[in-house]
């Protein structure tokens, strides 16, 4: 977190915001720990996203070791109605390919007393067709398609407290032009659908069948932060009366509380866990207001 800065209440950002375009990149580097799993896991992940006030596209490499130190990497590019992934366990790797499409929406509220909370809503889709024509002859009879369309639903919400920064000679920034903002508590659901559909056709009978598979995973996440320290930094690079353009740049560690359940054929398996997570970032933010 950066040092504490000397509140202020002057200027005038109090309202509703809509974020129109959010880019960004950001480092994440943390630990966790599985209910009735012994030992402690670790990740890393760096991320560049781009949102355009409709979508958002998103360059994401993760690294995962677990408790009995299997390495996993996955990179993966969403984005211009493409998804591509690369997984990589132990040494050997796997790829896939499919198309991507999302809507999402951002939104800032800052009010007088120094409060403030953000909101951000993202819905996804990837649709993944494999098509093995081999089936089970020699002679290409028998074709088998497999599509996997994975629907995700995510919403987020953080609230904090917010501030105008004074002046700094040394960056030669005025009082006013840079805003602190201190992150109290974040909530996030993700909800996953995975459906997968086999279809597997005779050419020489015609005759086809067809077998559906879903599953549904639920993440319940909450988060913490350890410092009432300034989290995030904005320096206003335009201000407007309805509209405002920022750079940010983010540095924060947070604690998290987590529920994941998966149901597939009428079954839910629960777990719990807790983690840490270090996180740095810098972008930019254009918003207005109604």
């Amino acid at each position: 977190a950066f040092q504490s800065c000397k509140p202020s209440s002057k200027g005038k950002i109090d309202g509703e915001w809509t974020v129109n375009l959010k880019s960004g990149s950001s480092v994440s580097v943390g630990t966790s720990t599985q209910s009735g799993v012994t030992g402690t896991t670790t990740n890393s992940e760096t991320s560049t996203y781009n949102f355009d006030g409709s979508a958002m596209s998103i360059d994401t490499l993760l690294s995962y070791t677990d408790v009995d130190n299997n390495v996993s990497t996955s990179s993966s590019v969403m984005g211009a109605g493409i998804w591509t992934d690369t997984y990589t366990y132990n040494g050997v790797s796997t790829s896939e390919t499919g198309a991507y499409s999302s809507e999402a929406a951002m939104t800032y509220s800052f009010v007088k007393d120094g409060t403030y909370s953000s909101t951000d809503s993202h819905t996804s889709q990837i649709v993944e067709t494999e098509t093995d024509p081999s089936g089970t002859d020699d002679f290409f009879q028998v074709v088998t398609t497999v599509v996997t369309t994975t629907d995700q639903v995510e919403s987020n919400t953080t609230t904090g407290a917010w501030s105008f920064m004074g002046k700094n000679k040394s960056a030669e920034l005025k009082a006013n032009e840079r805003i602190a903002l201190t992150y109290l508590s974040t909530t996030s659901e993700i909800t996953t659908t995975e459906t997968i559909v086999t279809t597997v056709v005779d050419n020489s009978s015609g005759a086809s069948t067809t077998e559906t598979e879903v599953e549904v995973e639920v993440d319940n996440d909450e988060y913490t932060y350890t410092s009432t320290a300034v989290d995030e930094i904005w320096k206003i690079t335009e201000s407007k009366k309805k509209s405002l353009k920022v750079e940010f740049t983010e540095d924060y560690t947070s604690s998290s509380s987590s529920s994941y359940a998966s149901t597939s054929g009428g079954t839910t398996i629960t777990t719990t866990s807790t983690g840490t997570d270090n996180v740095t970032g810098t972008g930019t933010i254009e918003m207005t207001q109604d």
